[in-house]
């Protein structure tokens, strides 16, 4: 895909995210001189974009990883072994960054653990499972945010998430009715009772 600049400029997107919350889209992808970029675009106005960032000269797609509820973004190379962080905001400069994981051992592709299944106890926000084709293995790479008293729930890391009760049955949402997910707390021994009721498959 191509996205037109007014200042002329190409930035050719690979990868696009609608940053829901914050009513903003995010696109990964290179500019004319192949350097890789991250783009922030208004989606009402992408004559011109809100933020752009060019990282680094290699040649791997990036993967863009967004969690709503921190409002953390992760950029995650394919062929290369590095995986950025940073938090998005609705004001200027709207992107900042917080620090970055390198291993000498490239990842072909990655998944993420669902956000119920993040160790809370250890203020873990986020888990990826990286594909390392060198070595043959699928492995875990954990998340954190160092806090002093590790083993208590911080409410404020792991607000209300998108739970594992579905919200439409699949006749209602081929009827176009739409409804906002499930949420569910992560405070262990919590549990939220679906407001549609339960959904039969």
């Amino acid at each position: 895909a191509h996205l037109k600049l007014s200042s002329s400029k190409t930035h050719r997107a690979n990868k696009v995210l609608y940053i829901g919350g914050l009513k903003m889209l995010l696109s990964t992808g290179s500019s004319p001189w192949n350097h890789r970029q991250i783009v922030l675009w208004d989606p009402e106005d992408l004559s011109e974009p809100l933020y752009e960032e060019d990282l680094d000269g290699s040649a791997g797609v990036l993967f863009p990883f967004y969690d709503p509820d921190t409002q953390m973004l992760y950029l995650a190379g394919k062929g290369d072994g590095t995986i950025r962080c940073y938090e998005l905001s609705s004001e200027k400069p709207y992107i900042s960054f917080l620090t970055e994981y390198r291993s000498p051992l490239p990842q072909k592709g990655l998944g993420v653990m669902p956000k119920r299944g993040l160790d809370v106890r250890s203020c873990e926000v986020f888990r990826f499972y990286r594909l390392v084709p060198v070595s043959d293995l699928v492995e875990p790479l954990s998340m954190f945010v160092p806090r002093k008293e590790s083993g208590v729930f911080q409410e404020d890391l792991y607000p209300m998430t998108a739970g594992n009760q579905a919200a439409l049955t699949a006749q209602e949402w081929l009827q176009g009715i739409d409804r906002d997910p499930v949420l569910m707390s992560l405070k262990p021994e919590a549990r939220v009772e679906n407001p549609y009721g339960e959904v039969s498959p």
